[in-house]
């Protein structure tokens, strides 16, 4: 046994994701981007979401 815990995340339906993408696109939102980590620093980047007061994302980029 692993330990490793698996939980379903419930993020509504396609229907509701084109909606969303339509009303993005029509109404030219662009999200509030925080902060950016590189991929080697995905534990700061936790870190500092859990710091944070929720405002704004923070980006790990990969590429």
């Amino acid at each position: 046994m692993a330990g490793a815990v698996l939980r379903r995340v419930a993020t509504g339906s396609r229907a509701h994701f084109v909606q969303m993408n339509r009303a993005v696109e029509a109404h030219r939102l662009c999200p509030v981007i925080d902060w950016v980590f590189p991929f080697e620093d995905v534990p700061a980047a936790f870190a500092y979401c859990e710091s944070v007061g929720g405002f704004g994302k923070a980006v790990i980029s990969h590429g």
